[in-house]
């Protein structure tokens, strides 16, 4: 098994740009494209942006690896960008943890975590960005470990 020197910057080419991005032991795409340093110097929109390695789409939770090359696309629909976990699995997740559900407008959903309320919203059977980020500072985590606690419930 090969060492992976993290001194090697991860090549992100957004556009005409290419941005040199240091990363840590278990970083992974979700954290990239929420990066708020990234998104600054490349200005793109963390919710309409997908990322392809030699070509292919990488999946949210794929680790990276210093020394890569990869390439951010903004996606036609933004729903195909940045797929969210499923529906069943957010609720399992909230039930286990024990937080309140109420129905807020339309198809909204108001999740009470620690006396907060917290809009939830899903859109194609999917939980949101918008929502995810929302609980995971509420539960000062990154949204990459919300995804991973939701999805390991």
């Amino acid at each position: 098994m090969e060492q992976l020197d993290f001194k090697r910057p991860v090549a992100v080419q957004y556009g005409m740009e290419v941005f040199p991005f240091f990363i840590e032991r278990g970083f992974s795409v979700v954290d990239l494209v929420f990066n708020e340093n990234c998104v600054a110097v490349l200005g793109y929109s963390p919710f309409n942006v997908k990322v392809l390695r030699e070509g292919r789409t990488l999946d949210y939770l794929d680790e990276l690896v210093p020394g890569e090359s990869l390439v951010l696309e903004t996606a036609v629909n933004i729903k195909g960008a940045l797929p969210g976990p499923k529906i069943f699995k957010c609720e399992r997740y909230r039930r286990k943890c024990g937080f309140q559900r109420e129905q807020s407008k339309g198809d909204h959903f108001k999740w009470i975590i620690n006396g907060h309320r917290v809009s939830v919203n899903y859109c194609n059977g999917e939980l949101d960005v918008r929502s995810l980020k929302e609980i995971a500072k509420l539960l000062d985590l990154k949204p990459r470990d919300l995804i991973m606690n939701i999805l390991t419930s």
